[in-house]
């Protein structure tokens, strides 16, 4: 019996071990791919950034950039006191299949999503968020019609701590 209790208090500790460290890796990448946190403008000229307003700004050449095989709607940066505190990942989901294979690889990357929440109205969205000591991820699926189409987005959010989050997705539709 003695073996038992010590067997599950392992399992027990070892997958809380698990979880920690797969978030420690969110705060460790410190950004999305080559999009490091704190670096300046400069830094993603080769992108072609077009300001959107005051420090916000969308790439118009991502050509080079993915998530696996699938290539991205766009990308923004945002950034405070000409530094990067946030960057939105934004893709089309018309088929319906990068939406599972992209939150089971989150999974899989950093562990259990530390919040969820999701709204119906118009638009479905559901969120899940894993929140760092430093770095804040929102993935976000949204499902709406546009005229009579019906379309899917996903959306990743990649936040510094101290940058505002967004949290209402329909401003972005």
């Amino acid at each position: 019996m003695r073996k038992l209790y010590i067997s599950f208090f392992l399992i027990f500790a070892f997958g809380f071990t698990v979880i920690g460290q797969n978030i420690d890796m969110l705060d460790k990448k410190n950004g999305f791919q080559n999009f490091k946190f704190n670096t300046p403008l400069k830094n993603y000229q080769k992108y072609s950034p077009a300001k959107v307003n005051k420090e916000h700004y969308q790439l118009k050449t991502i050509k080079d950039v993915s998530i696996g095989n699938y290539d991205l709607e766009s990308l923004e940066l945002y950034f405070k006191n000409g530094r990067l505190t946030k960057v939105k990942v934004t893709l089309d989901d018309q088929d319906r299949q990068k939406n599972e294979k992209i939150f089971n690889a989150l999974i899989t990357n950093y562990g259990r999503y530390t919040y969820h929440r999701s709204s119906s109205t118009f638009t479905y969205t559901s969120e899940m968020i894993w929140k760092g000591e430093f770095v804040t991820l929102i993935y976000a699926f949204t499902s709406y019609r546009e005229g009579g189409e019906f379309k899917t987005k996903i959306y990743l959010t990649y936040s510094h701590t101290g940058a505002v989050v967004e949290s209402d997705l329909a401003d972005d539709l």
